[in-house]
């Protein structure tokens, strides 16, 4: 079998056998009950081979098993909300690095491609690695994280009234919002213990230095959602009915009643997209809205679902999306090679 002598001496794998890249893959389960980093050691033997010296992680590697599985159905293509969506289904807390794939014919042996990335994992990362098969071949899929901060294992569903133990992260701050909208933060100098004590998904997040060092959601009184909204089917093309619909979903999730959309609303966030120079305050009270009670919120990204991203899955984004009541206007831009969203929220 041919197998570059270099990359097995400075990753220290070793060569599958015959045997073993022709048996069916075994792969961890691609849906986890806690958030936590998980070592192990891989249950198929063609990937244990592969990383007898990196730390390999059973929930990072369930987020590339099911990666994997779904791009073989056509399901994925391994957008980052896709990334996001599988490691936190697989209970990975932590921001992914990097996500890369290689196709192979069936049984065939591992890509030098992917044996040269494997070179270069250190000690510090954790690695999600799998094989997977379809009638069309194999795929080898890799998921790397380096963790900065240290957290205890937490549910992915809670009973109400359940609490949350954040350890002292010095330098770190915890910011979370409720299933309504409330937003809190603190600093985590000390031991912080959060009552969920309101049905539906909590959203935390620890922040560092560098940014977000973890982030997960916690469904309480109820079974963790599925939350593949991005992809869900007769989604409007339009940017902004686009964005209406994916938010009235996220509401649903909290069952808070889909926002009604204002006209008036509209033209101003229009204007504030065209020239952000405009003034908000002046030109929502002249027109008769509160505009100390108004929310609004923007996003800036390659795609429309990296651009939401910044908004339904953020502490912050969602003060303003899971608002109790009101009416919205929305404004977008796509013409830049870039989208760019704008929301206004106002009370009824």
């Amino acid at each position: 079998m041919r197998f570059p002598t270099f990359l097995l001496l400075s990753s220290c794998a070793h060569a599958p056998s015959t045997a073993q890249l022709e048996a069916p893959p075994s792969l961890p389960p691609p849906v986890g009950r806690t958030f936590a980093r998980s070592p192990g050691v891989p249950s198929d033997p063609a990937v244990a081979r592969l990383v007898p010296a990196v730390r390999w992680d059973t929930a990072l590697s369930g987020a590339a098993g099911g990666l994997g599985l779904e791009s073989s159905l056509g399901k994925v293509t391994y957008q980052p909300w896709e990334i996001r969506e599988a490691a936190w289904r697989a209970g990975y807390p932590y921001p992914i690095r990097q996500a890369r794939a290689w196709t192979t014919p069936k049984a065939a042996e591992p890509p030098d491609e992917l044996l040269a990335w494997l070179a270069t994992v250190d000690e510090a990362t954790d690695l999600g690695l799998v094989r997977t098969r379809s009638p069309e071949g194999d795929s080898w899929v890799a998921l790397a994280a380096t963790p900065r901060v240290a957290l205890p294992p937490y549910p992915r569903e809670a009973r109400v009234g359940a609490e949350l133990r954040f350890p002292v992260i010095p330098g770190a701050l915890l910011v979370w919002s409720d299933p309504v909208g409330g937003f809190e933060e603190a600093d985590l100098g000390t031991e912080r213990v959060i009552g969920m004590h309101t049905p539906g998904c909590w959203l935390f997040e620890v922040r560092d230095a560098e940014g977000v060092a973890a982030r997960f959601p916690v469904w309480v009184g109820m079974s963790a959602a599925d939350l593949r909204l991005y992809a869900l089917p007769d989604l409007p093309t339009e940017p902004g009915l686009r964005a209406e619909v994916l938010i009235d979903e996220v509401r649903a999730l909290s069952n808070r009643e889909p926002w009604t959309r204002d006209a008036t609303l509209d033209l101003i966030a229009a204007k504030r997209l065209a020239d952000p120079k405009t003034a908000l305050v002046p030109a929502l009270e002249r027109l008769g809205y509160d505009a100390s009670r108004t929310g609004s919120w923007s996003c800036e990204a390659p795609t429309i679902e990296a651009c939401l991203d910044q908004v339904l899955w953020r502490p912050e984004g969602r003060r303003v999306v899971l608002a109790p009541h009101g009416v919205v206007g929305f404004a977008s831009d796509a013409t830049a090679g870039a989208v760019r969203l704008l929301g206004l929220v106002a009370p009824e």
